[in-house]
């Protein structure tokens, strides 16, 4: 009987652990969402101005090409030996950064961090119910579980993009609360509102 109860109590103990670990883990969630989701954004949007980069130089050197039959190299030789010396220059741009491009993986590491972020979302769509216990133990069970297989990121790179995205939210926040004080539905109209009512 000593025993069952001692167990039942190091039970009670893990349980109340879980639960006070609930805010700790919703914040870790959101953190990682916010840092891998700008992480991502960005990558986007290096991949895609690569992109274009790459297509300008394959059109411009396509140009180039197809002009070089136009005139004849022996009567104009410095302006042939201009134009190859650009045509080669700009493949070469270009070839690099498709290259860049491939190493880097960019499109690979997009998709990874797109599942990864459904599933933090989902994670923080699971609901808890704070009477049922077992709903704690699956919320760390499924925390544990998608934190494990989380892409790889580094640390700098994290708290960078941590950081940032914070910024980023918060000047959010600040221009839909100027536009909501220009549409009238402040906070300080509706404390003048307030204050008017109290008077009369």
């Amino acid at each position: 009987i000593e025993m069952c109860e001692e167990k039942m109590s190091s039970v009670v103990i893990e349980k109340n652990d879980l639960k006070s670990h609930l805010p700790k883990w919703k914040r870790d969630i959101s953190n990682m969402t916010l840092a891998y989701e700008y992480r991502r954004n960005k990558l986007k949007y290096m991949e895609e101005r690569n992109s274009i980069l790459i297509f300008f130089l394959t059109t411009v050197t396509t140009t180039i090409s197809l002009t070089q039959f136009n005139f004849n190299e022996t009567d104009f030789p410095q302006l042939s030996l201009g134009i190859k010396i650009l045509f080669t220059t700009l493949c070469l741009l270009a070839c690099m950064i498709s290259g860049w491009q491939k190493i880097r993986k960019y499109s690979d590491v997009i998709s990874q961090y797109s599942v990864f972020l459904e599933k933090l979302r989902t994670l923080l769509l699971y609901s808890v119910k704070p009477n049922q216990n077992e709903s704690v133990y699956k919320y760390a069970e499924k925390y544990d579980l998608i934190t494990k297989d989380k892409p790889h990121m580094n640390m700098n790179t994290y708290y960078l993009s941590l950081k940032e995205s914070k910024k980023t939210k918060s000047r959010i926040n600040a221009l839909e609360r100027m536009d909501s004080f220009d549409d009238g539905n402040s906070c300080f109209s509706c404390c003048r509102k307030k204050k008017n009512n109290e008077n009369y």
